[in-house]
């Protein structure tokens, strides 16, 4: 429709051609049209502002032009300095008006702080944009101008967008002091707000002083806000001093009421390394330990992921850590947590993630820690390959895979084992849920190809075990609730050092944990012990609460490791599933082709259980099939063969089987082809 006609409607006039101009059109019929002046709002005339010179100052600067400006004015570049560097030489360049600074492009043009100076600080509440330019070589040392951090821009209470930047070679030195937190390339602090889009981060660092944690490579974003998309992360670090806490290669987000919002991310070969040498304190519980090697949330933070990808990234502990003599609740000595993400923290936190990707991201434990004379301690322990959700944090995830993560125990380490939890363990490869009520609820997830290796020479609880190849959940000192749905949990394996178990090739839900699982499958999975030792649960090992509904459990095993040396073989426990306590509930589930082996040697290891092993507690079976699962001893060289019983059920607890389920066509290579203590 016209905007005549529009408009005679408006005016109860019938549309039509156009009229004479001597048929006058009023609004008010009856009055004669007076034209009036309009005194207008009294207005400034906005600014644009050319640089013309690649000096650090004088005419035609960058500084100079960010002096004349006035809020709301912009800054462009002249195209003849198209291929140069604007190297500072006199400190950075404060911003403390709303500018718009447009370069020529991040490949065209850069603002180098000379390794000697920030290159940006942003404050006094003001909005700004800095667009198409690369920002390099910028530092700094422990405090400058009253906050720490930021070598290539600081963001103080400010709005800052960047788009098409590239932030590269920008380094945070610690100077000293406890437990604070750096952004190698951007620090976003008192209630910031930073949107990034469309752009690089590089090989920035942030490194603690001497007992002081390096946090956040690329972004370190405390108390604010922050938005990331379509933004690439590479090769930055989070690098703790000696003793102390590394954190989050990539971004940092921290503190009660922090949000970040990442989407159409990329990060590859992000860092966060802990201390050597760390000394336990009372004001320092943690010492070693690297936590998120892409991205780490805490404090009360929340975070949300959106079709991300992160690839290669590490969260790498430190060496030689020792324990003190005092009790926290659990402490932690060169552990690696959270190979690509690591979320925790406090209670009311959130993770929500969707259509991401992780692909062999590790989490790889440091070696040759001592415990102290009092615990719970973790020593030496790789926690969540790919990530790590504890401490009162709420996740859920869809639609999202897991691929070729590691979880990696150290090895040498020395633990109490009247006090420690757990020494040189590698814990969920691709996931660890918990401890202190963390809780995750998962659909359309794929976790395939990770692995859980334990480290060798570790001494104490859990010493050298790999445990959980897909996903770990463990309640710890407080309960957590894991609901997996539509899910597979494919090809992984738990792996055990040299004479450790494995625990757990798919799956290990641990005390204190009650794990939920439908319509999903669970196949193909491996729990394998070390030398001379066990493998227990080759697709689920559980010690928690267990739900297994309209689900299938097959082709997955538990082998046990051969001896060596003259040794006898370990026992395969567990082909399907091994309930070492607490409760598993089976309903409407298949458990099949599954099988468990005993290792080779001197006497051959043991295979009991084939589909499923009752260690201790109570398993119930509703309208659930347990078929053509195998139990097989190992082979003896010069002993005896180990013994295969129970080819589908081996049971040392409770056992309850409804009329509806099917026990039958199992194998044990000694006796009791289906069932043994039903």
């Amino acid at each position: 429709m016209s905007f005549a006609n529009v408009w005679n409607r408006l005016m109860h006039r019938p549309a039509g051609p156009r009229r004479h101009k001597a048929h006058r059109i009023s609004a008010f019929p009856g009055r004669r049209f007076l034209p009036q002046i309009e005194i207008l709002e009294q207005r400034t005339v906005l600014s644009t502002w050319t640089v013309t010179s690649p000096a650090d100052s004088g005419d035609g600067s960058l500084r100079a032009m960010i002096a004349a400006a006035q809020n709301g004015d912009q800054i462009v570049f002249d195209p003849s300095l198209q291929g140069q560097t604007i190297t500072l030489t006199s400190g950075q360049l404060a911003i403390t008006k709303s500018l718009d600074i447009e370069g020529l492009g991040a490949d065209k043009l850069a603002v180098s702080g000379n390794h000697a100076s920030r290159v940006f600080s942003v404050s006094g509440g003001v909005t700004v944009t800095i667009a198409l330019l690369t920002i390099t070589d910028g530092q700094v040392v422990g405090t400058v101008g009253g906050t720490i951090g930021g070598a290539a821009i600081l963001n103080n209470g400010s709005t800052l967008t960047l788009v098409h930047d590239v932030l590269s070679h920008n380094q945070a030195f610690g100077g000293g002091g406890d437990n604070n937190f750096y952004g190698g390339a951007i620090l976003s602090t008192s209630a910031a707000t930073l949107t990034v889009t469309d752009s690089w981060f590089a090989d920035n660092k942030a490194i603690g002083g001497p007992n002081q944690n390096g946090a956040g490579g690329g972004i370190s974003s405390l108390v604010s806000s922050l938005t990331v998309s379509y933004s690439t992360f590479v090769g930055n670090q989070g690098i703790a001093g000696e003793g102390a806490v590394g954190t989050a290669g990539a971004i940092n987000n921290n503190g009660a009421g922090a949000t970040a919002t990442i989407s159409h991310c990329t990060f590859i070969a992000n860092q966060a390394r802990g201390g050597d040498g760390g000394v336990q304190s009372p004001t320092r519980p943690n010492v070693g330990n690297s936590q998120g090697g892409a991205i780490s949330t805490s404090g009360g933070a929340h975070l949300f992921l959106d079709n991300s990808t992160f690839t290669a990234n590490q969260a790498i502990g430190g060496n030689g850590g020792s324990g003190a003599s005092f009790f926290t609740s659990p402490f932690g000595i060169d552990g690696a947590v959270g190979g690509a993400i690591q979320d925790e923290g406090a209670d009311g936190m959130v993770l929500v993630m969707n259509g991401c990707t992780f692909t062999y991201n590790q989490a790889i434990a440091g070696s040759n820690g001592t415990g102290g004379t009092s615990g719970p301690g973790l020593i030496g322990n790789g926690l969540g390959g790919a990530l790590h959700v504890n401490n009162g944090v709420t996740a859920v995830i869809t639609n999202s895979t897991f691929s070729h993560n590691e979880a990696l125990g150290g090895s040498g380490n020395t633990g109490d084992g009247s006090h420690d939890l757990s020494v040189g363990a590698g814990w969920g490869s691709a996931i660890l849920v918990g401890p202190q009520t963390a809780s995750l609820t998962a659909s359309n997830l794929t976790l395939t190809n990770n692995n859980a290796v334990g480290g060798a020479g570790n001494t104490g609880p859990f010493a050298g075990a790999g445990i959980g190849g897909g996903l770990t959940t463990w309640g710890g000192v407080g309960p957590n609730t894991t609901t997996i749905s539509n899910s597979t949990i494919l090809n992984n394996q738990a792996i055990g050092g040299l004479g450790s178990d494995g625990l757990g090739g798919g799956i290990a839900n641990l005390p204190g944990a009650t794990t939920i699982v439908s319509d999903s499958t669970i196949a193909y999975n491996q729990a394998l012990g070390g030398a001379s030792d066990n493998g227990r649960g080759g697709g689920i090992y559980s010690a928690g609460t267990l739900t297994l509904l309209d689900s299938m459990v097959a082709h997955n095993a538990a082998v046990g490791g051969d001896g060596e040396g003259g040794a006898n073989g370990g026992d395969g426990l567990g082909g399907g599933l091994y309930v070492a306590d607490g409760t598993a509930s089976v309903l409407d589930t298949a458990i099949r082709h599954n099988r468990a082996l005993g290792g080779d040697g001197t006497d051959g290891g043991n295979g009991f259980g084939g589909g499923v092993y009752v260690a201790t507690g109570t398993v119930t079976v509703s309208a659930s099939t347990i078929a053509h699962n195998r139990a097989t001893g190992g082979h003896g060289d010069g002993g005896t063969d180990g013994l295969g019983v129970g080819g589908g059920v081996y049971n040392l607890g409770t056992f309850l089987a409804d009329a509806l389920t099917i026990i039958a066509h199992n194998h044990a290579s000694t006796s009791d082809d289906d069932c043994f203590g039903c």
